[in-house]
């Protein structure tokens, strides 16, 4: 696997028909959508794909898009999808488990966010329930589920990394976690502070550039500073690459180019942040 210098490991989020690619760029893992894990809810229907992912040559580190928006956590409706939406998520983590995954990203704002005019207390409380049973089904699974804020013009609920911290902490999520994603954070004009805060809670990393495109392809981010942050509370997990790639996904000799340029890109400015 390929890792920087202090143990952190580079990966990218992509499909898993694009594993190959990320693995030639110099990538140490793959960052799959948890979809890949449901194709169906027969555990036969998902014996294939379990074998495919296994045959890829490549560590999955961590999953994204937890919970499709088909299903509502929050909001009046949300009563009605609880046993469903629990019984994905856990059905998700056993099977994530059963190839290693070490991490679960929650995004899913489609899911997660709190509808116009709904109680945003009520909602909150409807998070807490919901994350406190996928709490239990992690431990279980020995997958750490972790929270992303996102920017507000894609959530209104858990929209910095300070936020989404001091919720777990208050309602005693102890087992589950946060993550800090570059590109949402200077989307917000987030600072470092609730990261150096989280510490040893903060368990993954996504970057991007401004724009979303591919780390130094497009709108250079603070790459520097954000790498600094994760040395300075001795961070040691993943940082995935999930951007807007500018190439089309046919094109297999243009994204493999994409791919490795990011790589490059990424490795460099880690190793310079330790300077």
């Amino acid at each position: 696997m390929s890792v920087a210098t202090n143990g952190v490991r580079l990966g990218c989020c992509a499909p898993l028909e694009m594993a190959a690619l990320v693995r030639e760029a110099g990538f140490g893992y793959i960052e799959l959508p948890t979809a890949t894990f449901l194709p169906a809810e027969d555990e036969a229907a998902f014996a294939p794909v379990k074998a495919q992912i296994l045959r890829i040559g490549l560590p999955v580190h961590a999953c994204n898009v937890f919970i499709p928006g088909t299903y509502k956590i929050t909001g009046p409706t949300a009563e009605a999808d609880r046993n469903a939406v629990s019984a994905y998520a856990a059905t998700a983590l056993r099977r994530l488990a059963d190839v290693g995954v070490q991490v679960q990203v929650f995004g899913s704002g489609g899911a997660r966010n709190i509808p116009e005019g709904f109680d945003r207390a009520n909602a909150l409380d409807q998070l807490a329930a919901f994350l406190t049973h996928v709490e239990r089904e992690s431990a279980a699974a020995g997958v750490a589920v972790v929270i992303e804020p996102l920017n507000l013009k894609e959530s209104n609920v858990f929209t910095s990394v300070a936020e989404s911290d001091k919720f777990n902490q208050e309602r005693g999520l102890d087992g589950i976690y946060v993550l800090a994603d570059l590109y949402h954070m200077a989307a917000e004009g987030e600072s470092y502070a609730g990261m150096i805060a989280a510490g040893g809670r903060l368990r993954h990393a996504h970057v991007a550039d401004v724009d979303r495109k591919p780390p130094g392809a497009g709108v250079v981010a603070d790459y520097p500073g954000f790498f600094r942050t994760l040395r300075a509370i001795g961070y040691t997990g993943g940082v995935s690459v999930e951007s807007r790639w500018t190439t089309d996904a046919t094109d297999h000799t243009a994204r493999a180019a994409e791919y490795a340029q990011a790589y490059q890109f990424m490795r460099q400015a880690w190793d310079a942040s330790g300077t």
